[in-house]
């Protein structure tokens, strides 16, 4: 309240389930986002040395905790705009944003030294985020444990851990360069048994893993497709793609449905 936050707006900004939203909407008006990052993260660093033990209180005071997991949900979630953390983000234009479906936006808008810069950054952030979340959910569960809560107090706070882990869940796809199949949708083309990352060149530029006739890859191609495969027949048929398995690290940061699956950058491996 001494810092400016109107907590009707904020509730207001938070309220997943307003309908005269689109679910690809910001989760947060721009212009409110420092505003509330200085709040979130000066409430966090009062706090914080309670939860760590450095004070009298307990470490599990209730009050405490609770304030705790509401700033760290808004701070994970602010984190995703760069407001201003810093260095992480495209600094004059902040392009990435989170959704109210949980989704990271703003790819689309990249130029290609956006995306460069982003590239090097965005597991950090990632990480950051993740960190800030489970911290809401940790003392949301402190919470819960100490509190006789009736069932209406008790499912808001289950509503709030629910958001927070679909956020979590989300905001992983983005990882870059991991090694990981992030998005699901891996395909073990030489029957390894491991994951092997994508390897494909955009030798066209048209923003598609392209075979040798220019026509796409896709998930549905590919599992038609008599395996395993080995380097002999993406010498003579994988065009583009070039070697690994198909859906680990395959999209690049273009704004562009690399895979054919229907997401954009959802997975964001691949080369710049």
């Amino acid at each position: 309240a001494l810092k400016g936050v109107n907590t009707l707006d904020l509730f207001n900004d938070l309220n997943l389930d307003d309908d005269t939203l689109a679910d690809t909407a910001p989760l947060f008006d721009r212009g409110k986002c420092p505003l509330y990052f200085d709040v979130s993260l000066v409430v966090d660093n009062d706090l914080t040395p309670i939860i760590e033990g450095y004070c009298n209180l307990p470490t599990d005071d209730s009050e405490t905790n609770l304030n705790i997991a509401f700033t760290s949900i808004l701070l994970g979630a602010l984190r995703v705009y760069d407001i201003d953390g810093n260095g992480n983000f495209n600094e004059t234009q902040e392009i990435l944003y989170l959704d109210r479906e949980m989704n990271v936006r703003g790819f689309e808008g990249l130029s290609s030294s956006d995306a460069g810069f982003i590239a090097d950054n965005i597991n950090n952030r990632i990480d950051d985020v993740v960190d800030d979340i489970n911290k809401c959910t940790t003392a949301l569960n402190i919470v819960i444990k100490n509190l006789d809560l009736d069932s209406g107090d008790e499912n808001m706070l289950d509503d709030i851990n629910s958001v927070a882990n679909t956020a979590t869940t989300q905001i992983r796809y983005y990882y870059y360069q991991d090694g990981i199949d992030n998005d699901g949708d891996w395909i073990d083309v030489n029957q390894n048994f491991q994951q092997d990352t994508t390897v494909w060149t955009d030798s066209n530029d048209n923003g598609t893993m392209d075979d040798t006739t220019g026509t796409p890859w896709t998930y549905d191609r590919v599992n038609l497709l008599p395996l395993p495969l080995d380097a002999t027949w993406f010498n003579t048929t994988g065009g583009e793609w070039q070697g690994g398995d198909f859906g680990v690290d395959e999209e690049i940061i273009d704004g562009i449905d690399n895979d054919g699956d229907g997401m954009i950058d959802e997975d964001s491996g691949g080369h710049i």
